[in-house]
């Protein structure tokens, strides 16, 4: 019987974009950002925070409002509920460049 052995490397990298690739990167950030805050809306009026519940509510909203993927927007979803996770007495925003 053979073992396989893995090694997970981790590396350190600077992302170099030209000016047109930052450009795009920030206006994604940007759009992702202010569908967490849509979200953040939802939940809120809604009084539902759980990542599943909101995706029923608005994942297809979301999708065609702020034209996101469908892993972008699953990644707001969850962004959005493990921001209520610690605290659901205020209502959570987000910075437009905000990681």
């Amino acid at each position: 019987m053979y073992y396989t052995h893995y090694v997970k490397l981790t590396i350190q990298l600077k992302l170099l974009p030209t000016p047109e690739q930052a450009d795009a990167l920030k206006r994604t950030l940007e759009t992702a950002n202010a569908a967490c805050d849509y979200i953040s809306q939802v939940a809120w009026d809604s009084r539902t925070f759980s990542k599943f519940a909101l995706q029923k509510l608005c994942y297809q909203d979301v999708r065609e409002t702020f034209g996101l993927t469908a892993q972008m927007v699953i990644r707001a979803l969850t962004k959005v509920g493990d921001a209520y996770k610690l605290d659901t007495n205020s209502q959570r925003t987000f910075r437009p460049t905000s990681a």
